[in-house]
Protein backbone atom coordinates (compact mmCIF):
# COMPACT_ATOMS: atom_id res chain seq x y z
CA UNK A 1 0.00 0.00 0.00
CA UNK A 2 1.38 3.64 -0.91
CA UNK A 3 2.21 5.77 2.25
CA UNK A 4 3.43 8.71 1.33
CA UNK A 5 3.27 12.16 3.16
CA UNK A 6 3.95 15.43 1.42
CA UNK A 7 1.43 16.97 3.91
CA UNK A 8 0.59 20.92 3.40
CA UNK A 9 1.10 22.24 6.97
CA UNK A 10 5.28 20.51 6.50
CA UNK A 11 5.36 21.61 2.89
CA UNK A 12 3.88 25.21 3.61
CA UNK A 13 7.10 25.67 5.91
CA UNK A 14 9.74 24.50 3.50
CA UNK A 15 7.80 26.24 0.43
CA UNK A 16 8.06 29.53 2.86
CA UNK A 17 11.16 28.96 3.63
CA UNK A 18 12.50 28.92 0.12
CA UNK A 19 10.32 31.35 -1.43
CA UNK A 20 12.06 33.74 1.42
CA UNK A 21 15.33 33.14 -0.13
CA UNK A 22 13.95 33.72 -3.73
CA UNK A 23 12.47 36.78 -2.90
CA UNK A 24 15.17 38.25 -1.06
CA UNK A 25 17.63 37.57 -4.37
CA UNK A 26 19.43 34.68 -2.51
CA UNK A 27 20.81 31.83 -5.42
CA UNK A 28 19.75 33.87 -7.83
CA UNK A 29 21.41 33.26 -11.09
CA UNK A 30 22.66 35.81 -13.31
CA UNK A 31 20.89 34.33 -16.37
CA UNK A 32 17.23 34.27 -15.83
CA UNK A 33 15.34 31.03 -16.38
CA UNK A 34 12.13 30.28 -18.58
CA UNK A 35 9.54 28.54 -17.01
CA UNK A 36 7.36 26.11 -19.09
CA UNK A 37 3.95 27.04 -19.18
CA UNK A 38 0.95 25.14 -19.59
CA UNK A 39 -2.58 24.56 -17.09
CA UNK A 40 -2.69 20.47 -16.93
CA UNK A 41 0.03 17.88 -17.19
CA UNK A 42 0.42 15.41 -19.77
CA UNK A 43 -1.77 13.26 -18.08
CA UNK A 44 -4.41 15.86 -17.47
CA UNK A 45 -3.79 16.85 -13.97
CA UNK A 46 -4.54 20.55 -13.30
CA UNK A 47 -1.19 22.47 -12.36
CA UNK A 48 -2.59 25.97 -12.40
CA UNK A 49 -2.53 27.69 -9.46
CA UNK A 50 -6.03 28.10 -7.39
CA UNK A 51 -6.33 31.83 -6.29
CA UNK A 52 -9.85 32.89 -4.44
CA UNK A 53 -10.32 36.13 -3.83
CA UNK A 54 -13.24 35.33 -1.21
CA UNK A 55 -11.32 33.14 1.02
CA UNK A 56 -8.19 34.45 0.94
CA UNK A 57 -6.77 30.74 -0.48
CA UNK A 58 -3.94 30.13 -2.66
CA UNK A 59 -3.42 26.47 -3.82
CA UNK A 60 -0.71 25.36 -5.82
CA UNK A 61 -0.78 22.77 -7.65
CA UNK A 62 0.88 19.92 -5.22
CA UNK A 63 -1.20 20.85 -2.99
CA UNK A 64 -4.15 19.14 -4.59
CA UNK A 65 -2.58 16.06 -3.39
CA UNK A 66 -1.77 16.80 0.05
CA UNK A 67 -3.76 17.37 3.22
CA UNK A 68 -5.34 20.78 3.46
CA UNK A 69 -5.56 22.29 6.98
CA UNK A 70 -9.46 21.48 7.69
CA UNK A 71 -8.45 17.78 6.96
CA UNK A 72 -5.36 17.88 9.36
CA UNK A 73 -8.11 19.12 11.86
CA UNK A 74 -10.13 16.18 11.67
CA UNK A 75 -7.93 13.88 11.66
CA UNK A 76 -6.35 15.27 14.31
CA UNK A 77 -10.22 15.45 16.43
CA UNK A 78 -10.34 11.87 15.37
CA UNK A 79 -6.88 10.93 16.71
CA UNK A 80 -7.81 12.69 19.68
CA UNK A 81 -11.39 11.00 20.56
CA UNK A 82 -9.89 7.43 19.94
CA UNK A 83 -6.38 8.14 22.51
CA UNK A 84 -9.37 9.25 24.82
CA UNK A 85 -11.39 5.98 24.49
CA UNK A 86 -7.99 3.94 24.81
CA UNK A 87 -6.56 5.54 27.83
CA UNK A 88 -10.03 5.89 30.15
CA UNK A 89 -9.60 2.07 31.16
CA UNK A 90 -6.27 2.93 31.92
CA UNK A 91 -7.27 5.49 34.63
CA UNK A 92 -5.83 8.47 32.99
CA UNK A 93 -7.63 11.62 32.25
CA UNK A 94 -7.89 12.56 28.95
CA UNK A 95 -10.20 15.50 27.34
CA UNK A 96 -10.63 14.64 23.57
CA UNK A 97 -10.03 17.85 21.15
CA UNK A 98 -13.24 17.88 19.33
CA UNK A 99 -11.96 20.07 16.04
CA UNK A 100 -13.69 22.92 15.45
CA UNK A 101 -12.34 24.23 11.76
CA UNK A 102 -12.21 28.10 11.45
CA UNK A 103 -12.22 28.65 7.57
CA UNK A 104 -10.40 31.92 8.14
CA UNK A 105 -7.21 29.81 8.01
CA UNK A 106 -7.75 29.02 4.69
CA UNK A 107 -6.59 32.86 4.11
CA UNK A 108 -3.29 32.81 2.22
CA UNK A 109 -0.20 34.98 3.13
CA UNK A 110 2.07 33.33 0.71
CA UNK A 111 2.66 36.89 -1.19
CA UNK A 112 1.93 39.02 2.31
CA UNK A 113 -1.63 40.70 2.27
CA UNK A 114 -3.57 40.13 -0.94
CA UNK A 115 -7.30 40.72 -0.86
CA UNK A 116 -9.21 43.88 -0.02
CA UNK A 117 -11.33 42.18 2.08
CA UNK A 118 -8.67 40.68 4.10
CA UNK A 119 -6.77 44.10 4.05
CA UNK A 120 -9.48 45.96 5.43
CA UNK A 121 -10.28 43.22 8.09
CA UNK A 122 -6.57 42.58 9.38
CA UNK A 123 -4.27 44.86 7.44
CA UNK A 124 -1.16 43.08 7.67
CA UNK A 125 -1.72 40.85 10.61
CA UNK A 126 -1.85 36.96 9.33
CA UNK A 127 -5.59 36.24 9.50
CA UNK A 128 -6.51 34.63 12.67
CA UNK A 129 -9.15 34.23 15.00
CA UNK A 130 -10.08 37.13 17.96
CA UNK A 131 -8.32 34.14 20.24
CA UNK A 132 -4.84 33.42 18.30
CA UNK A 133 -4.93 37.53 17.85
CA UNK A 134 -4.96 37.78 21.55
CA UNK A 135 -2.49 35.16 21.96
CA UNK A 136 0.00 36.60 19.69
CA UNK A 137 -0.12 40.07 20.85
CA UNK A 138 -2.27 41.69 18.12
CA UNK A 139 -3.59 44.83 18.82
CA UNK A 140 -6.37 46.36 17.32
CA UNK A 141 -6.77 50.02 17.33
CA UNK A 142 -4.41 50.00 19.74
CA UNK A 143 -6.24 47.68 22.51
CA UNK A 144 -5.15 44.02 22.84
CA UNK A 145 -7.61 41.55 22.12
CA UNK A 146 -9.93 41.14 24.89
CA UNK A 147 -10.14 37.77 26.64
CA UNK A 148 -12.76 35.81 26.10
CA UNK A 149 -15.99 35.26 28.15
CA UNK A 150 -15.97 31.59 27.26
CA UNK A 151 -13.96 28.99 29.63
CA UNK A 152 -11.82 27.07 27.77
CA UNK A 153 -12.18 23.46 26.54
CA UNK A 154 -11.68 20.75 28.62
CA UNK A 155 -9.01 19.52 26.27
CA UNK A 156 -6.66 22.27 27.16
CA UNK A 157 -6.17 21.12 30.70
CA UNK A 158 -5.14 17.85 30.08
CA UNK A 159 -1.92 17.17 31.67
CA UNK A 160 0.10 14.25 30.15
CA UNK A 161 3.11 15.11 31.73
CA UNK A 162 3.34 12.04 33.94
CA UNK A 163 5.70 8.64 32.54
CA UNK A 164 2.18 7.18 33.24
CA UNK A 165 0.10 9.18 31.07
CA UNK A 166 2.93 9.14 28.19
CA UNK A 167 3.20 5.68 28.43
CA UNK A 168 -0.28 4.61 27.97
CA UNK A 169 -0.80 7.45 24.96
CA UNK A 170 2.28 5.87 23.32
CA UNK A 171 0.70 2.30 24.24
CA UNK A 172 -2.83 3.69 22.40
CA UNK A 173 -0.56 5.24 19.47
CA UNK A 174 0.47 1.90 18.56
CA UNK A 175 -2.84 0.22 17.99
CA UNK A 176 -4.28 0.17 14.80
CA UNK A 177 -7.85 2.00 16.04
CA UNK A 178 -5.74 5.16 16.84
CA UNK A 179 -2.56 4.97 14.02
CA UNK A 180 -5.05 4.96 11.09
CA UNK A 181 -5.75 8.65 12.41
CA UNK A 182 -1.80 9.66 12.92
CA UNK A 183 -1.02 11.92 9.88
CA UNK A 184 2.94 11.26 10.67
CA UNK A 185 2.44 8.06 10.06
CA UNK A 186 2.93 9.18 6.74
CA UNK A 187 6.34 9.53 5.22
CA UNK A 188 7.35 12.18 2.25
CA UNK A 189 7.17 10.98 -1.19
CA UNK A 190 10.13 11.07 -3.73
CA UNK A 191 8.25 13.91 -5.02
CA UNK A 192 8.99 15.94 -1.99
CA UNK A 193 12.47 17.75 -2.89
CA UNK A 194 12.09 18.11 -6.68
CA UNK A 195 8.78 20.30 -5.75
CA UNK A 196 10.62 21.96 -2.61
CA UNK A 197 13.13 23.93 -4.86
CA UNK A 198 10.34 25.06 -7.42
CA UNK A 199 9.89 28.24 -5.73
CA UNK A 200 13.37 29.28 -5.81
CA UNK A 201 13.72 28.29 -9.48
CA UNK A 202 10.32 30.32 -9.98
CA UNK A 203 12.43 33.65 -8.64
CA UNK A 204 15.35 33.06 -10.66
CA UNK A 205 13.00 33.67 -14.17
CA UNK A 206 12.68 37.06 -15.87
CA UNK A 207 8.93 37.18 -15.35
CA UNK A 208 8.99 36.90 -11.41
CA UNK A 209 11.77 39.71 -11.17
CA UNK A 210 9.77 42.15 -13.63
CA UNK A 211 6.48 41.50 -11.88
CA UNK A 212 8.19 42.39 -8.73
CA UNK A 213 9.81 45.47 -10.57
CA UNK A 214 6.81 46.63 -11.81
CA UNK A 215 4.60 45.94 -8.33
CA UNK A 216 7.54 48.20 -6.36
CA UNK A 217 7.26 50.74 -9.23
CA UNK A 218 3.58 50.90 -8.33
CA UNK A 219 4.59 51.55 -4.79
CA UNK A 220 7.21 54.18 -5.35
CA UNK A 221 4.47 55.87 -7.51
CA UNK A 222 1.79 55.77 -4.77
CA UNK A 223 4.52 57.52 -2.30
CA UNK A 224 5.33 54.33 -0.30
CA UNK A 225 8.26 53.19 0.19
CA UNK A 226 9.01 49.57 -0.62
CA UNK A 227 11.19 47.22 1.81
CA UNK A 228 14.55 47.21 1.17
CA UNK A 229 14.87 43.96 2.57
CA UNK A 230 11.61 42.13 1.69
CA UNK A 231 10.99 42.58 -1.88
CA UNK A 232 6.95 41.95 -1.00
CA UNK A 233 6.86 44.20 2.06
CA UNK A 234 6.77 47.89 2.54
CA UNK A 235 8.25 50.19 5.09
CA UNK A 236 5.74 51.08 7.66
CA UNK A 237 3.40 47.81 7.51
CA UNK A 238 2.79 46.20 11.37
CA UNK A 239 2.39 42.37 11.28
CA UNK A 240 0.60 42.92 14.94
CA UNK A 241 -1.57 46.06 14.64
CA UNK A 242 -4.65 46.48 12.91
CA UNK A 243 -6.04 50.22 12.88
CA UNK A 244 -6.84 52.54 10.43
CA UNK A 245 -3.16 53.84 9.33
CA UNK A 246 -2.44 49.83 9.11
CA UNK A 247 -5.76 49.03 6.94
CA UNK A 248 -5.07 52.04 4.41
CA UNK A 249 -1.54 51.17 3.77
CA UNK A 250 -2.53 47.65 3.09
CA UNK A 251 -5.44 48.81 1.01
CA UNK A 252 -2.66 50.67 -1.30
CA UNK A 253 -0.17 47.60 -1.15
CA UNK A 254 -3.48 45.34 -2.52
CA UNK A 255 -3.96 47.65 -5.31
CA UNK A 256 -0.48 47.76 -6.53
CA UNK A 257 -0.64 44.03 -6.29
CA UNK A 258 -3.91 44.24 -8.22
CA UNK A 259 -2.51 46.77 -10.57
CA UNK A 260 0.34 44.53 -12.12
CA UNK A 261 -1.18 41.18 -11.21
CA UNK A 262 1.64 40.31 -9.23
CA UNK A 263 -0.28 37.14 -7.27
CA UNK A 264 -1.14 35.86 -10.16
CA UNK A 265 1.99 36.40 -12.26
CA UNK A 266 4.19 34.49 -9.21
CA UNK A 267 1.79 32.01 -8.43
CA UNK A 268 1.66 31.16 -12.29
CA UNK A 269 5.69 30.86 -12.58
CA UNK A 270 5.48 28.49 -9.33
CA UNK A 271 3.05 26.50 -10.95
CA UNK A 272 4.87 26.10 -14.02
CA UNK A 273 7.99 24.04 -12.48
CA UNK A 274 5.70 21.79 -10.26
CA UNK A 275 3.80 21.04 -13.38
CA UNK A 276 6.55 18.36 -14.85
CA UNK A 277 7.22 16.89 -11.44
CA UNK A 278 3.83 16.26 -11.37
CA UNK A 279 3.40 15.03 -14.28
CA UNK A 280 6.40 12.18 -13.17
CA UNK A 281 4.99 11.31 -10.26
CA UNK A 282 1.15 11.55 -10.77
CA UNK A 283 -0.08 7.89 -10.64
CA UNK A 284 1.66 8.15 -7.12
CA UNK A 285 0.18 11.36 -6.35
CA UNK A 286 -3.44 10.45 -7.57
CA UNK A 287 -3.36 7.02 -5.01
CA UNK A 288 -2.40 9.00 -2.55
CA UNK A 289 -4.82 11.48 -2.92
CA UNK A 290 -7.35 8.68 -3.18
CA UNK A 291 -5.90 6.81 0.11
CA UNK A 292 -5.83 10.42 2.22
CA UNK A 293 -9.33 10.63 0.95
CA UNK A 294 -10.19 7.01 2.82
CA UNK A 295 -8.78 8.12 5.51
CA UNK A 296 -10.55 11.85 6.09
CA UNK A 297 -13.88 10.04 5.23
CA UNK A 298 -13.11 7.34 8.10
CA UNK A 299 -12.44 10.00 10.42
CA UNK A 300 -15.31 11.80 9.44
CA UNK A 301 -17.49 8.55 9.95
CA UNK A 302 -15.77 7.63 13.46
CA UNK A 303 -16.12 11.79 14.70
CA UNK A 304 -20.28 11.48 14.08
CA UNK A 305 -20.31 8.13 16.32
CA UNK A 306 -18.95 10.19 18.93
CA UNK A 307 -21.64 12.79 18.33
CA UNK A 308 -19.28 15.25 17.14
CA UNK A 309 -20.48 17.25 14.25
CA UNK A 310 -18.20 19.60 12.10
Amino acid sequence: MLRVFHGRRAGRAAFIALLALGLTGCGVQEEALSAPTRSQTDSGLSVSPGLDRQSGAIIFPHERFGLNLEEENILSAALSYSLSACVAPKGIPFAPYSGGWDPIYDASNYFGVWTTTMAERFAFVKPMTQADMRANGVTINGVPVPDSTEPPPAWKSNDLSTDEAQAAIDECLALPESARFDSLQFARGPWAAELATTSELASQTQEWKDALGEYRQCLIDKGIEPDPDDKLAVVGQDSSTIDAEQISLALEVVACKDQVKLVERLAGQIAAFQAPIIDEYATDLVAYRAQLDEVVAEAREYLATQGVSE
